[in-house]
């Protein structure tokens, strides 16, 4: 049976026993699959291990609003297998795309130190992912040795720590962009995370754009950050007495504010 290499299979009625039979049959010549928009559940999480060590080329997997973040715990066998991860010198960085999903209780909490076990996870999405209880786990995700990218734009501030963001920027080797558009940043939020922008020597775009509760806070920090950075800061209720503030960022992104 050949499996095609790019499988998009996004907004049909598909479960995690379509997970299953790739795991199977799909091999090493799988590099792209899209599961948005399936019903797959949280037993998907179970299944990334196992989806990981079979489809060792898989550079793209797209989870979004496939109810990943019901309530389950994760069973023995699961974790023993997310603890047997290892990376493989010439290990594929992956593009997971997680967003959209909603994690009841701490279910996010608990299972993001299994996906750092994942290891090969490159660029990180989790927009518009919601969470009943915080995220007190992100600050994880700095061990991930392959991170160049994390979007969580339209999450709101509050399900996270900016503190936690801020040691990600300062431990990631590997971080070039951060998004953080419509997250409902306060000033203190933007102060902190800009602390470790500010000692971070890989980041080069970062995004806070649609966060018009701190356009004051936003234009001091831009003062602030690296020569090399690309900040965004469309539509943030910028003024133009905010402009002596751009003096010294290379490229700033100001559409939508006045």
């Amino acid at each position: 049976m050949t499996i095609p290499s790019r499988l998009d299979l996004a907004s049909n009625r598909l479960t995690v026993a379509t997970l299953d039979f790739l795991c199977q049959h799909a091999g090493p010549t799988l590099t792209k699959l899209c599961m948005s928009n399936n019903n797959l559940g949280p037993m998907a999480l179970q299944r990334l291990p196992d989806l990981f060590s079979a489809c060792t080329s898989l550079k793209t997997l797209e989870l979004s609003s496939c109810d990943l973040g019901d309530y389950m715990l994760l069973d023995n066998t699961t974790i023993e297998k997310y603890n047997q991860m290892r990376l493989d010198d010439d290990a594929v960085p992956v593009e997971l795309d997680i967003s959209q999903n909603h994690f009841d209780g701490d279910m996010l909490s608990g299972w993001t130190p299994y996906l750092v076990k994942l290891g090969r996870i490159q660029k990180l999405q989790c927009r518009g992912i919601t969470t009943d209880s915080p995220w007190d786990t992100l600050g994880l995700l700095s061990d991930l040795p392959f991170l160049t990218s994390l979007d969580l734009d339209d999450t709101a501030a509050s399900s996270w720590s900016a503190s936690d963001l801020r040691d990600i920027l300062q431990k990631s080797i590997h971080l070039e962009r951060l998004s953080l558009c419509n997250c409902y940043l306060t000033p203190q939020d933007v102060t902190t995370i800009c602390q470790g922008v500010a000692v971070s020597s890989y980041l080069r775009w970062l995004s806070l754009s649609n966060n018009r509760r701190v356009n004051l806070t936003i234009a001091q920090a831009v003062n602030d950050m690296n020569s090399d950075l690309t900040a965004n800061t469309c539509d943030c209720g910028l003024t133009s007495q905010h402009h002596p503030a751009f003096c010294q960022c290379r490229n700033i992104g100001d559409t939508g504010n006045l």
